[in-house]
């Protein structure tokens, strides 16, 4: 056993005569069992480091910038914008459901409006049990001489109700529900912007989300101008070559908000508005990049420490002797001469 330990001895210091430079390494069992130690330690750190690689929970270099998107690969394929009335009181009466205001949407297509739609409720409700009411997202760009033009948008109007909006079944609710909707304090529409982010530890999808608030009152009409902010990420986590990979979500939303009259709001869109949610996407976007490690700069930096420890001890054990053996020549060399 001792034998094989001072054949594993890595850090076996020379055994140098002063005056002859022929050279011998003299091993030891404390030595083989340190660089056996040693030796296992190194090769647990490198399965550590592979499997936090594998699993990507290496952090990665993340850089930002602003960025000027064409928005195709702007991920729109889920309900970006929810609807719903916040019920302060259980007793409160819901405008949608109770058919007093009617929740509409209209796009612009190449800078022309779209009928007017009736919102449906959904399946979903918010957190105190409310439906939702999902808008259809529609935005459409083209690039005109190097320039990014938003050539579908959407308007949002929250109008108080007329018949020919519903079905043959429905009908709008009485001048009795209505006075009592407008007397309950605090009638509040949200508006929910569902944003997406990566996770930059493991690059998953995150969900957040942004409320904003209107006000519904009889004689005023309250509008959002919505823009949009997106992400437009890149992620360059190939193995050792390769492609990175682009995503693009809606990760935020600026308001400008503004308080008009209903009468200037009828006369701008011809009906009796009281909210208006105006969306589009913002002009310049958010760029980031994650650049995670791969393999080659994880073999390089294992072996450059392993080399570097090594090298350390080694140059300690070999070149300190011979410093020494050229010290003590320096002073031979002097008297052999004389």
């Amino acid at each position: 056993m001792i034998k094989i330990l001072r054949a594993a001895d890595f850090f076996g210091a020379p055994f140098v005569q002063q005056i002859d430079p022929k050279q011998s390494i003299y091993k030891s069992a404390f030595g083989g069992l340190i660089t056996l130690l040693i030796s296992s330690a190194s090769f647990a750190y490198a399965i550590w480091v592979l499997f936090k690689w594998q699993n990507n929970q290496l952090s990665p270099k993340i850089s930002n910038s602003v960025y000027v998107s064409d928005f195709s690969l702007l991920d729109l394929d889920y309900d970006v914008i929810k609807l719903y009335y916040w019920k302060i009181e259980e007793n409160y009466l819901d405008p949608f459901e109770s058919k007093i205001l009617l929740p509409l949407v209209m796009y612009t297509t190449n800078f022309s409006f779209s009928e007017l739609q009736v919102i449906n409720r959904s399946n979903e409700t918010s957190a105190d049990g409310t439906q939702y009411y999902l808008p259809k997202m529609s935005l459409a760009f083209q690039n005109i001489s190097g320039v990014i033009y938003t050539t579908s948008e959407m308007y949002i109007q929250i109008v108080k109700c007329q018949q020919i909006y519903l079905k043959e079944n429905e009908k709008c609710a009485s001048d009795e529900l209505i006075e009592q909707f407008f007397s309950q304090p605090l009638n509040t529409i949200v508006l929910q912007v569902q944003q997406k982010q990566l996770n930059s530890l493991d690059g998953s999808v995150q969900n957040s989300l942004q409320e904003f608030y209107i006000q519904i009152e009889k004689q005023n009409c309250y509008t959002l101008n919505t823009f949009l902010q997106s992400n437009f990420y890149e992620l360059q986590n190939s193995f050792l070559f390769g492609y990175p990979t682009y995503l693009e979500y809606i990760n935020g939303a600026f308001i400008q908000s503004q308080t008009n009259s209903a009468e200037f709001c009828r006369l701008a869109y011809g009906n009796d508005i009281l909210g208006l949610i105006y969306i589009v996407m913002k002009g310049n976007q958010i760029k980031t990049i994650f650049e995670y490690p791969h393999a080659g700069d994880l073999i390089s930096q294992y072996w450059f420490n392993c080399f570097c420890s090594l090298y350390d001890q080694t140059c300690n054990y070999h070149f300190q002797p011979i410093l020494s053996q050229q010290k003590d020549n320096k002073k031979i060399n002097p008297i052999l001469l004389s």
